[in-house]
């Protein structure tokens, strides 16, 4: 099975940000563990025109249609809606919070920062990855990494995905 990480393309320079959300929004919360502590929704401005389907900071946020393949693949995964308004124009986007599983999966030959919030180099070890998952976080780590299997990355690349970007990791 391959893997990818999943995250946001960086060369979309005016894809759609969030811009409020310190104090609104505690990303501490967005761990397994304290999902329970999320509002069911959140309601914050964004700035930026270009509208993609993956948002990584400072939160992961999923659109609509990524969210719909999360649920096909993964039907236990809640989500907290998110609803962005645009600063200038008051365009309403609609995204999750998708509630994933963290996988503590890193392989030794990993190379990841002193603080554990760059990861250079993912080795995945396979004697940590269910074959019934299909994306999750990456546990034991100071920023936020999600992985997903080729099947389900090619199932958001066939219903035209933007402003993402998939980097393969090593399985051992």
């Amino acid at each position: 099975m391959e893997y990818y990480i999943l995250e946001q393309n960086k060369e979309y320079t005016d894809a759609i940000s969030i811009i409020n959300w310190f104090g609104k929004v505690d990303v501490d919360n967005i761990k397994p563990e304290k999902f329970h502590q999320l509002k069911e929704r959140y309601v914050l401005y964004s700035k930026g025109n270009y509208v993609v389907d993956i948002i990584t900071m400072p939160l992961m946020a999923v659109s609509a249609m990524v969210n719909y393949c999360i649920k096909k693949y993964e039907p236990y995964v809640e989500s907290t809606a998110l609803y962005l308004i645009s600063e200038k124009k008051n365009d309403v986007f609609e995204y999750y919070i998708p509630h994933l599983d963290e996988v503590n999966c890193l392989a030794a030959e990993s190379k990841i920062n002193a603080n554990r919030t760059v990861l250079e180099k993912a080795v995945i070890d396979s004697k940590y990855l269910d074959e019934d998952k299909y994306i999750f976080n990456i546990g034991n780590m100071n920023a936020r990494y999600t992985v997903v299997r080729s099947e389900f990355a090619e199932s958001i690349l066939k219903r035209g995905a933007v402003g993402i970007r998939l980097i393969p990791v090593t399985v051992v």
